[in-house]
């Protein structure tokens, strides 16, 4: 039997078992998931630590359905990261083969442990914002470019002007500065 894991971090998991979990009374869908744990980052060091062999575990819950209805776009990107198609059914009759992945585990305040928060692409660096290189960048650069440029025009345009620093005291006027210290006199100055 595993060990749950017992640290808030970024993970290379291996997916071992996945069951989709439908809430009648919230209206949500989610899949859960159970992962074994591989490697950890070490952030500091930049490098992943081998856990293989340490036979630590950890499970979450990735919402797909919002209470509203509406689609969660980061539980269906987390899963999707995974390798899921976005065929609910390959879940349910379980031919969905997941891949290695990343998890982010963090403190879950309703089941009061840790749990994994989303997935993420095995070999995405931990910290990594862009999901683009740059050659797709100039790709979108050069359909949205004009549009992205526009809006910031109009935003910097319409913008309330910032307000002016307080002004510096007048120069020869002396600042006056209420104390109940008594001024010192020349010879009790050290310097």
């Amino acid at each position: 039997m595993s060990q749950e894991l017992n640290q808030a971090g970024t993970f290379r998991v291996e997916i071992t078992d996945y069951g989709v979990n439908e809430n009648n009374q919230t209206k949500t869908l989610g899949v859960i998931v159970q992962c074994l744990v591989l490697e950890a980052w070490d952030q500091p060091t930049k490098t992943w630590i081998n856990w293989r062999d340490s036979d630590v575990a950890t499970s979450g819950y990735l919402n797909l359905i919002k209470k509203d209805g509406t689609d969660n776009e980061i539980g269906v990107r987390s899963l999707a990261a995974a390798g899921w198609s976005g065929e609910l059914p390959d879940i349910c009759e379980e031919r969905w083969k997941p891949i290695h992945c990343q998890a982010v585990v963090k403190f879950n305040d309703k089941s009061g442990k840790m749990s994994v928060d989303n997935l993420s692409d095995y070999n995405r660096e931990p910290g990594q914002v862009t999901n683009i290189d740059a050659q797709r960048a100039r790709q979108i650069q050069m359909q949205h470019g004009g549009a992205f440029r526009a809006i910031i025009g109009n935003a910097k345009r319409t913008a309330s002007p910032a307000s002016a620093p307080p002004a510096p005291p007048i120069a020869g006027e002396p600042l006056h500065v209420e104390s109940d210290v008594e001024p010192a006199d020349e010879k009790s100055i050290p310097f």
